[in-house]
């Protein structure tokens, strides 16, 4: 190391000294005093924490707390202990069904098993059939006429891509009896079988599953389901379903029922709205729904399993996979619309 003829170590200045690139010590510390005036304060960086890590952080607490009010409550509470433990077992033995991205998956002999022990006192964790709505019997009231659609994949320019073209359905309203449901969820029980809309059954690559209600459809139609104790509502018109909490599937697949349930027979004008409640909370949301009320009332509907005397599902004027299972990808022929409708709903 070279000396500057200040005396000072030469660290990596160009100097007369080897033509080489040399800094001073007076150098270091005006690029020091540089980045000192745009640095944090270190005080504050040991004192607060970054914003996400603090949401995180609380979120997590707040988890704990939680499941330890109820492991108190459960405690103080012995007939309800065993049902409480017997769901967090079912809740491990099935955890890759519940947790992670659908897949194929068949139940094992040890949780078909499970099931048969467990799942009673787990608060009916049970396996079930899943079948189509169509093949659940109800009165079909019909709102509009097929239309001719046609549905290409996504290409580059000047390229062709693979299309798919047919008649969508007739939208009818189909009028139901005795049903349970969940608010977040697109599946309807009825005499312990589980009916998803028909697609979801004639195409295994997708699924249903909300993590909720429907915690795993397999492709071999077998659900797990999580029933819940119902609460019991007398009649309304399905304005829910798995996804409505997204600004895309509520406005183009669930808030169309109210617009068409103008076309209903005046026998089911006092039917409510049934809507979950956190999409009330939501401006967008609910500013959308108030310009098709038409004078009919809304019920909001807490995260709860119900159970309903009679209940009015309109069909969706659009066809779409809401997920698909591990390894499979949407096609043309997974998506189908009704063009007429689409533009007098606009």
């Amino acid at each position: 190391m070279g000396v500057t003829p200040s005396g000072s170590s030469a660290i990596g200045r160009k100097d007369s000294i080897g033509g080489r690139h040399c800094l001073t010590a007076s150098s270091l510390n005006d690029a020091n005093r540089r980045i000192e005036r745009n640095w944090p304060d270190p005080q504050e960086l040991c004192t607060q924490e970054p914003p996400e890590l603090s949401r995180m952080a609380k979120a997590d607490l707040w988890k704990i707390r939680r499941e330890f009010r109820r492991i108190g409550y459960q405690v103080s509470h012995p007939q309800l202990l065993g049902p409480y433990i017997a769901r967090k077992i079912m809740f491990r033995l099935f955890g890759d069904f519940v947790d992670s991205s659908p897949s194929d998956g068949r139940l094992t002999r040890a949780q078909k098993i499970s099931l048969k022990l467990l799942g009673g006192l787990a608060t009916a964790f049970t396996a079930v059939d899943v079948k189509g709505r169509g093949s659940l019997a109800a009165k079909r009231l019909v709102l509009a006429p097929q239309g001719a659609f046609v549905c290409e994949e996504p290409r580059c320019v000047q390229q062709t891509s693979k299309s798919a073209s047919g008649e969508f359905p007739q939208l009818t309203a189909a009028v139901l009896k005795k049903v349970t449901f969940s608010p977040f969820a697109s599946t309807l029980m009825s005499q312990n079988t589980a009916y998803v809309p028909d697609y979801y059954v004639a195409n295994s690559r997708a699924v249903m599953n909300d993590g909720h209600f429907l915690l795993w459809q397999g492709a071999d139609g077998i659900g797990l389901m999580d029933i819940a104790p119902p609460q019991k509502l007398d009649r309304g018109i399905c304005l829910f379903g798995l996804g409505v909490e997204n600004w895309y599937h509520w406005l183009i697949e669930i808030l169309p029922a109210a617009y068409f349930a103008q076309r209903l027979a005046s026998k089911y004008d006092d039917y409510p709205f049934l809507v979950p409640r956190r999409v009330l909370e939501i401006p967008q949301f609910s500013e959308a729904l108030q310009s098709l009320l038409g004078g009919r009332e809304i019920l909001p509907l807490d995260k709860k399993i119900f159970r309903v005397g009679e209940l009015v599902v309109i069909d969706q004027m659009v066809r779409e996979p809401i997920n698909m299972r591990v390894g499979h990808w949407p096609q043309a022929g997974d998506y189908a619309y009704n063009p007429d409708l689409m533009l007098d709903y606009r």
